[in-house]
């Protein structure tokens, strides 16, 4: 059994989310990594996931670069062999990531591990934003994106409807995991701010 590690960075990770995978992959013979740099949503998911599928992997982490990780997460979540499991992480004070409408459930790729066997179920590209969602009656409907490439981000809920459709059950694991997150809409220029000026939304791993 092999897992790929794939960290969509945009430029920046923060430490503790490596040390986070780091601690949870030490001792392993089974790990690659696989990283995306400078490339948008979606391309650096896409890039990500053929290069891990090209590797032969038979897991893929999915991984954030701002997340903080419980020491053992990677093996609660190789532990419900399942399609796909996933955490809750918060997105701010009040929200959380993992939403659900009607049996679809909805998240974010901060903490999610993927067997590769399931992208033999959907067509390519495998992460899309050229589709948005509306909620009607309590059940998501696909509508045309607006703004086509400048749409940032909702290749997340894209990929888990589709997986819904191909009939994938999504697994929710019960350990939440921290989430940080810079308390201005800006990223901060290197040397310019402490680490003062973002923010750790998390919950107790115990």
């Amino acid at each position: 059994m092999s897992i790929g590690v794939c960290l969509p960075s945009r430029g920046y990770v923060y430490s503790r989310t490596m040390e986070g995978i780091l601690l949870n992959t030490q001792g392993r013979t089974d790990i690659k990594f696989f990283f995306s740099h400078g490339k948008p949503i979606p391309e650096c998911s896409n890039y990500m996931v053929e290069e891990a599928l090209k590797a032969g992997v038979d897991y893929i982490w999915f991984v954030e670069d701002d997340q903080k990780f419980p020491v053992n997460i990677l093996d609660q979540l190789l532990a419900y062999d399942t399609d796909i499991v996933t955490c809750d992480y918060p997105i701010n004070k009040t929200g959380h990531v993992v939403s659900t409408f009607g049996d679809v459930t909805l998240t974010g790729f901060g903490c999610t591990l993927v067997k590769a066997s399931i992208f033999k179920k959907l067509e390519k590209p495998y992460f899309s934003t050229e589709r948005e969602y509306m909620i009607q009656d309590g059940t998501l409907h696909p509508v045309p994106a607006l703004r086509n490439e400048e749409t940032h981000g909702k290749h997340d809920i894209d990929f888990f409807y589709r997986l819904w459709k191909a009939g994938v059950k999504v697994t929710l694991c019960p350990t939440p995991i921290g989430h940080y997150y810079f308390t201005s809409p800006q990223l901060p220029k290197v040397g310019n701010n402490t680490a003062l000026e973002y923010q750790l939304e998390t919950w107790e791993f115990e």
